[in-house]
């Protein structure tokens, strides 16, 4: 498996599988080691015995379903240190808070700083983890499949949303399994195959 990822680019991962895209999610989510990877992100290459220390190389990672903490506000979900969060260290200061709107006006979402994290769309959960990836100063995000259960609007809006960030160097990685969906809204389409690349497409 070979990718490269340059800086500001939206670049699309189709697989053939369910099965095969979510080993490539937990491969590129620092979850899973997979044998014989060569992955370059911004021009330097990120894999040492088939591992990536996602973390280092500052990757962070949405899932399909853009989950996030119930029990937490909208603010609290995007500046949180940490994936799991014990009551007694709760973002609560004011100035987080602050950082956490000035995230949302930056995509344009400041609205959802006053809702209940429990009444988001699954779109607006992805837009809220996006913010929490720019909060701890993501170079790449990766989107599994996260265009899925978007409207058209949506789509849209989220997919202008990624190019503005993208103008900002910040690098985007999209799995999906619908190949006319990744290739028209990413620069560079990468068709896996039994765990190979097997061919790369440019956009029109």
């Amino acid at each position: 498996f070979r990718l490269r990822v340059y800086q500001s680019e939206l670049v699309g991962i189709l697989t053939l599988s369910e099965r095969e895209r979510a080993a490539i999610y937990r491969f590129l989510a620092g979850q899973a080691d997979l044998k014989r990877a060569d992955v370059w992100l911004h021009e330097r290459r990120c894999t040492v015995g088939g591992h990536l220390d996602i973390r280092q190389l500052g990757i962070e990672c949405i899932d399909h379903q853009a989950s996030l903490i119930s029990s937490l506000s909208v603010a609290d979900n995007i500046t949180i240190d940490g994936q799991v969060v014990p009551p007694l260290r709760l973002v609560r200061d004011r100035e987080n808070y602050r950082h956490a709107e000035a995230l949302l006006r930056t995509v344009g979402t400041l609205d959802l700083a006053s809702l209940d994290t429990l009444a988001l769309a699954i779109f607006q959960r992805a837009v809220v983890r996006v913010c929490r990836a720019l909060w701890k100063k993501a170079r790449v995000i990766l989107l599994d499949d996260v265009f899925a259960e978007f409207t058209e609007k949506e789509k849209t809006t989220f997919l202008g949303i990624l190019r503005r960030l993208s103008a900002d160097g910040i690098s985007f990685i999209l799995l999906g399994h619908d190949s006319a969906e990744l290739i028209s809204r990413t620069d560079r389409l990468v068709i896996v195959r039994n765990g190979r690349v097997a061919m790369t497409v440019d956009s029109a």
